[in-house]
C-alpha cells in the first residue's frame, strides 16, 4: 500500500500545473492552496495584485459572499445567548428598521439569514444600500424599500438582508460589526489572518478573489461623502461580502481547536432549502460585475 507521501503529487508537478493555469486564465493574479487531508501540499501565487506587487500565498484575498456564513454564525451565537430572537420580528428588536411595505413588519432575523425576507435587489434598491457607509446607513436607506413577496414565501438573494443583520448584531451585541465578528468568530477560533474590510496599514495588497472587484482593490467607485479618506469599500457591505483571508489558511482543517462555536442542535436546526417544492427558486438574477456573475 503506497504511503501518503508516495500518493501525493510532487510539488514540482503542482507548480507546473499552476504555471499552466496562469498562462491561460486571463487573470492578472491569483493564489493557490493544494491540500490532502490536513496536509498542506502547496501554497503559492502567480501574477500581480492591483498595485502591481507579486501575488503570494500570504496576499489577502476577499472571501466575497462567503463572508455571509461568518455573519450568520455570529447571529446564531447571539441568538443562543438570548441577545436576539431569530423568529421575532426585526422591528421589535431594531427600532430603526422599517420599509415602505407593511409586510416588512413581519420580517424576522431568520428570514434575513435564509434570504427569504421578501426583499430583492430591485425592491431594496441594492446599489444604494451597498454604498451606505455603515450598517446603520444601510438600514436607513431601506425605509423606501418594498417587498417582492411576503416574508418566508420565496428565496431571493440580496446583500440587503445581511446588512440588516449586521446592524441588528451591532445593537444587540453593543459593538461595531467588525468587533462582533472578531469577538464571536475569529478570536475563539484563532483566526488571526482573517479580518473585516481592507487593512491598508498592514496588508496593502488586498485584491479580489476574481482579480477585478471592489473599489479599494483597484476599480473606481464613488465613496459616500462621510467616508474617511481612502477607507472604501463601505462598512455596510462587510457583512455580506468583505472578509479577507490568506490562502495559506483556506484549507479544510485549520489548526486544531477544541472551541465549538455552535452546539450540534443549532447546527442541525431546520433551515429550508431554497430549491424545495414549497419554495421554488426564481429566475437567477445577478447584481454584481460580469466577472462576479
Amino acid at each position: 500500500m503506497p504511503s501518503a507521501a508516495a500518493a501525493s503529487p510532487p510539488v514540482a508537478d503542482i507548480a507546473a500545473q499552476v504555471d499552466e493555469e496562469a498562462a491561460h486564465s486571463g487573470l492578472p493574479g491569483f493564489a493557490v492552496t493544494v491540500t490532502r487531508g490536513t496536509s498542506l501540499l502547496y501554497a503559492g501565487g502567480r501574477g500581480v495584485d492591483h498595485a502591481g506587487a507579486p501575488m503570494t500565498a500570504t496576499t489577502p484575498l476577499s472571501l466575497a459572499s462567503l463572508s455571509k456564513s461568518f455573519t450568520a454564525v455570529a447571529a446564531v451565537r447571539l441568538a443562543a445567548r438570548g441577545q436576539i430572537a431569530l423568529d421575532r420580528p426585526v422591528t421589535a428588536q431594531l427600532s430603526e428598521f422599517r420599509t415602505a411595505d407593511p409586510r416588512g413588519a413581519l420580517i424576522t432575523p431568520r428570514h434575513l439569514l435564509t434570504q427569504t425576507s421578501g426583499l430583492t435587489d430591485a425592491t431594496a434598491h441594492a446599489e444604494a444600500i451597498d454604498n451606505a457607509w455603515d450598517p446603520a446607513g444601510a438600514v436607513a436607506r431601506l425605509h423606501s424599500a418594498t417587498l417582492a413577496t411576503g416574508p418566508g414565501a420565496r428565496f431571493a438573494y440580496t446583500n440587503a438582508n445581511y446588512e440588516v443583520i449586521a446592524r441588528l448584531l451591532e445593537v444587540a451585541g453593543g459593538a461595531p460589526f467588525p468587533e462582533i465578528l472578531r469577538r464571536e468568530v475569529f478570536a475563539p477560533l484563532g483566526m488571526v489572518d482573517t479580518h473585516v474590510g481592507v487593512r491598508t496599514d498592514a496588508q496593502p495588497g488586498a485584491v479580489s478573489v476574481l482579480g477585478v472587484w471592489a473599489p479599494a482593490l483597484g476599480l473606481p467607485r464613488c465613496c459616500p461623502r462621510e467616508a474617511p479618506r481612502g477607507s472604501c469599500p463601505p462598512l455596510a457591505t462587510w457583512a455580506a461580502g468583505l472578509l479577507f483571508r490568506t490562502v495559506t489558511v483556506l484549507r479544510c482543517c485549520p489548526r486544531p481547536t477544541s472551541t465549538r462555536l455552535m452546539s450540534p442542535a443549532t447546527l442541525d436546526g431546520p433551515t429550508p432549502w431554497a430549491g424545495s417544492s414549497t419554495m421554488p427558486p426564481p429566475i437567477i438574477r445577478c447584481s454584481g460585475t460580469p466577472a462576479a456573475c
